[in-house]
């Protein structure tokens, strides 16, 4: 009896070591679970929407309804359409009364007008944001404004614009509206997709900051609206890009060597939501250390509700990056507002990510000025290509939160953890027995 339980002490001991590391483990990812969710103030997406939109209108709805694009808070700026245009995703993807802002609209109709006319970029975001708030943007208090998109159009398949990210607005206009995307316009879009290098797949932002994952998003989404296929050779090799641009937070950056953003990470999350990526689940394949896309566009909202930005001076409530993260989080296929230069699904993945590390430049500054563009040229289309079937989000599936890496609670952690313990005392219980019974 001595003899075996000399044989039994090592195991026991081998044992209780093993029992201790696994709790050891389990209680430091318990732990940083917490911290991590601690980082979220709204960990669950229906509830950061609906935050971020409370903070739109209480901080920044003037009195008149409408919102200003250049403004630091409620009535500090005057409304106008590009900025009430731009809030009317966010609040429509909170679900929000819109009343305020369409009257504002209704109220300024020469001005929104006006705006829908600089050039195709802009008449596709005023088609699709009246197409988010439920409006009919072909008739629109009397106006049609697919026209002012398809008045545009130029020989060369261009909507009066010179960037994808812009091309890529128009064309996701025309789609939303079920109207025909010319065969040019879209091989235009095409033909300024990188072929080869470091960042093969992407597409520039037109102001010199190459592997721009904001355009590369967006173009991704207006190809899709215009009827390619998720394998289609131009999609596949732009998910190759994103993939390969993903940072280890798990989210997104404006250009190499920018660090990630808001904007850039919204744009790219909706992107991956049209091609039927899981974006959202523990077993996601475009986790990166321990945070989902959407956790890491999460970690961008701060407890007033409003998303930041940061230029290099620390993290801020920025208007923009709020208007531009609410949609990606409610899974709308529309494309949300063109950012500035300063700030820049299905259940089963499609496409698994291939991860191609490469050396990034040095880093360059973002340009300073928000592109505009005056219209060139009014030809009319006279396209031949069929109507083009807009991708439509059916049904947004019930929003548990976004996971984290291990699970979305410690509770199964500290089950284990609880059930070890009992196991090793028994353990020690039992072999001590055993011992003084064969003394």
């Amino acid at each position: 009896m001595k003899i075996k339980n000399r044989i039994a002490l090592p195991w026991l001991v081998a044992f209780s070591l093993l029992g201790a590391m696994l709790l050891f483990v389990m209680t430091v990812q318990a732990a940083a679970s917490l911290t991590f969710q601690d980082e979220i103030p709204y960990p669950d997406t229906v509830e950061a929407r609906q935050a971020a939109v409370v903070w739109l209108v209480e901080s920044h709805q003037n009195e008149d309804g409408g919102y200003s694009s250049f403004s630091g808070g409620a009535d500090l700026a005057p409304s106008d359409a590009g900025g009430t245009i731009d809030a009317l995703f966010a609040l429509a993807a909170g679900e929000a009364d819109l009343s305020g802002p369409l009257s504002y609209l209704l109220n300024n109709k020469d001005q929104l007008i006006s705006y829908a006319s600089l050039d195709g970029s802009t008449a596709g975001k005023t088609v699709l944001a009246l197409a988010a708030a439920g409006e009919d943007p072909r008739d629109f208090d009397g106006e049609d404004y697919v026209i002012a998109i398809t008045n545009q159009i130029s020989p060369t398949g261009q909507f009066n614009v010179n960037t994808a990210f812009n091309q890529s607005l128009a064309i996701l206009g025309l789609a939303v509206a079920a109207e025909l995307v010319p065969d040019n316009s879209l091989a235009w879009l095409v033909e300024q997709q990188e072929k080869e290098g470091e960042f093969a797949g992407s597409w520039d932002d037109g102001f010199g900051t190459a592997g721009n994952a904001d355009s590369t998003a967006i173009a991704i989404a207006a190809l899709l609206a215009a009827g390619l296929p998720v394998d289609d050779e131009t999609v596949a090799a732009a998910i190759s890009f994103i993939a390969g641009s993903q940072l280890e937070s798990g989210g997104w950056e404006y250009g190499p060597g920018f660090g990630e953003n808001a904007n850039s990470t919204a744009l790219t999350v909706n992107a991956l939501n049209l091609v039927g990526e899981d974006v959202t689940s523990a077993s996601s394949p475009w986790l990166q250390e321990g945070r989902t896309p959407v956790v890491a566009l999460l970690s961008w909202q701060s407890e007033s509700g409003a998303f930041q930005a940061d230029f290099g001076e620390g993290r801020f409530d920025d208007f923009f990056s709020t208007v531009q993260s609410a949609p990606a989080l409610a899974g709308i296929n529309q494309v949300i507002p063109t950012p500035t230069a300063e700030s820049t699904a299905t259940d089963e993945p499609t496409t698994e990510p291939t991860k191609t590390p490469t050396e990034e430049p040095a880093t360059q500054p973002p340009p300073t000025e928000e592109p505009t563009s005056e219209p060139t040229s009014t030809v009319l289309p006279t396209s031949t290509v069929e109507p083009a079937t807009p991708v439509i989000v059916e049904e947004e599936p019930e929003s548990t939160g976004p996971a984290v890496a291990g699970g979305d609670s410690i509770l199964p952690f500290l089950m284990v953890g609880a059930v070890v313990i009992i196991i090793i005392g028994f353990a020690v219980w039992y072999f001590r027995d055993r011992q003084a019974r064969g003394n």
